[in-house]
């Protein structure tokens, strides 16, 4: 009997480390590849749309390259709901989101064609498996013409 009792606590410190493997450090991150995106100022805009469904903060980025994988930063955006120029994740820092907080950006750069490739990723302090929930629309426009591409990123689930 009393080797059983000894046996007893080290099995509940083999449990307890088993529970925490998934956040060693205490922070947690994600990030999901958007795809290609076509903004003009005539004819294209494009729209991602962004939701913290987790149940604390968590800073969103969005980082833009052109074609030939170069940073880009589009002249012309227009903010919704929690993002705004001052609060943007199309920053080296990124912004925050709380919880339960949408953002939406609008591009539509005038100045050129550009063919634009997004990553939208997140960090947190906090352990978490899950934080985004994002969307990418990608709109023709025209006089009589009206062509929307909308596609929940990784399959509509939260990443």
């Amino acid at each position: 009997m009393a080797t059983s009792t000894k046996l007893l606590p080290i099995f509940f410190f083999f449990a307890s480390l088993q529970a925490n493997a998934t956040c060693v450090h205490g922070t947690s991150s994600n990030s999901v590849w958007t795809p290609v995106m076509i903004t003009t100022g005539n004819d294209w805009t494009g729209n991602y749309s962004i939701t913290n469904v987790s149940n604390v903060p968590v800073t969103v980025k969005l980082t833009l390259t052109d074609m030939n994988g170069n940073p880009y930063v589009p002249s012309v955006v227009t903010y919704l709901a929690n993002f705004s120029a001052t609060n943007t994740p199309i920053d080296t820092a990124g912004t925050v989101l709380q919880a339960g907080q949408l953002g939406v950006i609008v591009i539509n750069d005038p100045a050129t064609a550009r063919i634009n490739v997004g990553k939208i990723s997140w960090s947190s302090d906090s352990c978490l498996d899950t934080a985004l929930l994002a969307s990418y629309q990608n709109q023709y426009l025209r006089p009589g013409v009206y062509g929307p591409v909308f596609t929940f990123l990784n399959d509509g689930k939260p990443f």
